[in-house]
């Protein structure tokens, strides 16, 4: 597995984004320190080289969050690391997180078009990925969390998570969404209780990718029957093709027969045209060279003319 299939494992796995270091640092503080070693120093600046269009393709993405990272690496070639970062940042990376020295993500981008950037990604990214800091997390209090804050923003948060207990999300939005972490604390959730009843986060999801399993299966049911059916009549035009070339050799068989039997015995040629008096016939040449039956073995004492 390549780093960047691995970094979007990780990610999908529920890693958090904004874990520190012991320097308090995150992937984030790493990556833009690997992506300044990248930088070219021009008129007193240090940049990227990168065309603007290239920084105007990022921002026309339209979801981050769902892209490929190996298709945000494609646009940024070869600044694997700048992919990274894009990604991270969708994913609900922090970039307002300072480290041991002071230093925040945003601080540390060098490059002044990758810092807008980081701005744009970090503003256009959906509340379930907004980062929650341990300071932003014990001044946020949790008791005035009544309305769902994720997609449909009008329903009664009404899910709470276990163990953390917050909640931030009603539970139609719980079931057509997949969390593995609170988005207030990021503890992994062990379950989800709606009315003292427990419900399944991304139920609908689930149901739909059942469905979609049932439609796949159903289209190779028919695949298979279509295949099963071109099968048959292969094998039936085979046979329809076999009975032809059998009834054939019977009659070229029977034909042989019919000329043997319509044949000299001795030439094989001409047709019988003398019969003696035994009852046993020749052609006309042949009798002339006979004085016994070739058949019976009797003399001939008389010989027939026949006429056809």
């Amino acid at each position: 597995m390549d780093r960047l299939a691995c970094v979007q494992a990780l990610v999908q796995a529920g890693c958090p984004l904004n874990a520190q270091d012991c320097d308090r640092e995150t992937a984030a503080h790493l990556l833009v320190k690997q992506l300044s070693k990248s930088t070219t120093a021009s008129h007193d600046r240090r940049s990227l080289q990168l065309p603007i269009s290239m920084f105007h393709t990022i921002r026309s993405c339209a979801d981050l969050t769902n892209m490929n990272l190996h298709h945000i690496a494609s646009l940024v070639r070869p600044h694997w690391q700048l992919a990274c970062l894009c990604f991270l940042v969708a994913q609900g990376a922090d970039i307002f997180l300072h480290n041991r020295s002071g230093t925040s993500v945003l601080d540390g981008c060098v490059d002044e078009q990758v810092r807008l950037l980081m701005k744009d990604i970090a503003n256009k990214r959906p509340r379930s990925c907004l980062p929650m800091t341990k300071a932003t997390f014990v001044e946020f209090d949790t008791s005035e969390v009544i309305m769902c804050t994720f997609n449909c923003e009008e329903s009664q948060a009404d899910v709470s998570f276990v163990p953390c207990g917050h909640r931030v999300v009603c539970r139609q939005c719980a079931r057509s969404i997949r969390l593995k972490r609170c988005p207030l604390c990021y503890q992994r959730i062990e379950k989800a209780v709606s009315d003292g009843m427990e419900i399944q986060i991304g139920e609908a999801l689930l149901e739909k990718a059942i469905v979609s399993e049932e439609e796949q299966r159903r289209i190779q049911t028919n695949e298979e029957i279509e295949r099963i059916a071109a099968a048959v009549a292969e094998q039936a035009k085979l046979d329809a093709e076999r009975e032809k070339l059998q009834e054939l050799e019977e009659l070229r068989e029977r034909l042989a027969k019919l000329e043997m039997e319509i044949s000299c015995n001795i030439c094989m040629d001409a047709r019988p045209s003398v019969v003696f008096n035994c009852g046993h016939t020749a052609c006309s040449q042949c009798t002339s060279l006979l004085k016994i039956c070739h058949i019976c073995r009797q003399p001939i004492s008389t010989k027939q003319t026949l006429y056809s």
